[in-house]
């Protein structure tokens, strides 16, 4: 038998027939697989692309929440100048009164 014989032909055109069979099934199934994960991929940036935005919000809430604070803690420190401005204002008028009763407190010992 000569090493190209007829039957031989016909085995390896078999055999390569079933191998692109396979390969077209398991590229059919490739596609697929490949669909999934594109539209888990998809799915899963849909998730994050949610989270980022909430994040987003979360931030945007905090800086409006740390701007109303700030302005309560410049309005508490402006109320304690005015404050303090008026302490030192009462202790100057009562200075005199003070005086005046330890000399009545040193005049009755």
């Amino acid at each position: 038998m000569a090493p190209f014989s007829l039957r031989s032909r016909l085995q390896a055109s078999a055999l390569s027939k079933r191998r692109l069979k396979s390969k077209a099934n398991h590229g059919r199934k490739g596609m697929k697989n490949m669909e999934e994960s594109f539209k888990r991929l998809k799915s899963e940036m849909e998730e994050i692309s949610e989270e980022q935005k909430n994040i987003r919000e979360g931030q945007r809430q905090v800086k409006e929440k740390f701007g109303i604070i700030e302005s309560e803690c410049e309005e508490l420190k402006r109320e304690t100048r005015l404050i303090i401005q008026q302490s030192a204002r009462t202790q100057v008028k009562l200075a005199p009164f003070s005086l005046v009763y330890y000399k009545l407190w040193e005049g009755f010992h």
